[in-house]
Formats: structure tokens, C-alpha cells, sequence
């Protein structure tokens, strides 16, 4: 099973509620990656800005499923990095800067990065 697939968990998943739950965060999130500047947009936070809007578009419908049960389970994949920035409870400390900086920024969390260690 590969880590990205969840559909093999036994229970339903609430992820569209703490989506929900959380949506200002989320949209804040969305405009700061969607006005960075093009040079910054590679292909992760291409692929996280288009599964943030589809993930909004489909929080506001009641009749949408998504879960872990649902074919459109991936798109939670693609927010990795936002989801863990919105569930810490303080300062995201990080080796990559790239990603969460900009999501940290967005929603006003602190962001530490520290240096990958390094091999003897």
C-alpha cells in the first residue's frame, strides 16, 4: 500500500469537515500560493493550488462526498503541507522552506528551518 492511497483504513475519514472547520485558513493559504510569483510555483505547489480550489468548491456543497472513501481522496495528498500547517498547534519547523514558508506566511504561523543533518 503506498502511503499516499488511505482508502485501505477501516473507518471513514472526517477530513471534509476539519477542511470545513478550518476553511478560512485554507482559502487564506490558496490566495497566498496562487499570488506567488510564477519562478516560485513548481509542480507541488501547482498541483496544491489546484486541489485547495477543488477542495473549497467541494466543502461548500453538502451533497459532494470526500473522504477516504471517496475517488477524489488524492486531492488531500496534494495539501499535505497545508493540512500539517493548519493542525500544529505552534511553529512548523522544516528543511523545506519552499513549500511552507509561503503556507506559514499565509495564515500566520511561525516557521523555523533548520538544516538537513548531515551524513558521515
Amino acid at each position: 500500500m503506498l502511503i499516499s492511497k488511505c482508502t485501505h483504513s477501516k473507518v471513514t475519514c472526517s477530513i471534509k469537515k476539519y477542511f470545513y472547520n478550518n476553511k478560512t485558513d485554507f482559502e487564506k493559504i490558496l490566495i497566498k500560493l496562487e499570488n506567488l510569483d510564477e519562478k516560485k510555483k513548481d509542480d507541488e505547489t501547482i498541483k496544491r493550488i489546484i486541489s485547495l480550489k477543488e477542495i473549497l468548491r467541494i466543502i461548500s456543497l453538502d451533497d459532494e462526498p470526500f473522504s477516504n472513501r471517496d475517488n477524489n481522496f488524492k486531492l488531500c495528498w496534494d495539501c499535505g503541507d497545508a493540512i500539517h500547517t493548519v493542525i500544529a498547534p505552534h511553529k512548523i519547523i522544516t528543511c523545506n522552506m519552499r513549500h511552507f514558508k509561503p503556507i506559514c506566511e499565509a495564515i500566520g504561523k511561525e516557521v523555523q528551518d533548520y538544516p538537513p543533518t548531515k551524513k558521515k
